[in-house]
């Protein structure tokens, strides 16, 4: 698998979207803990990239990471 900021890149080109949303998780789904300056190279990456919004998220905390994942769209 090619880094995420390669793979989203490539998503970009291939799809065109309006936007895309990168949510690092630290620590990641196996609960592998990214040290601070490998996850500030990883933001920085996916930062450079056109229409992409990045956010990183504490996953040692259970309580008020909700609204993160919302999107509210407004069609009227």
């Amino acid at each position: 698998m090619p880094s995420v900021a390669t793979a989203i890149d490539a998503f970009i080109k291939r799809f065109d979207p309006e936007r895309v949303r990168a949510v690092l998780l630290n620590p990641n789904q196996v609960g592998d803990f990214t040290d601070a300056s490998t996850l500030s190279k990883r933001l920085a990456d996916l930062h450079a990239l056109p229409r992409t919004e990045v956010i990183a998220v504490d996953g040692r905390e259970k309580q008020g990471n909700g609204l993160i994942y919302a999107d509210f769209f407004d069609f009227t």
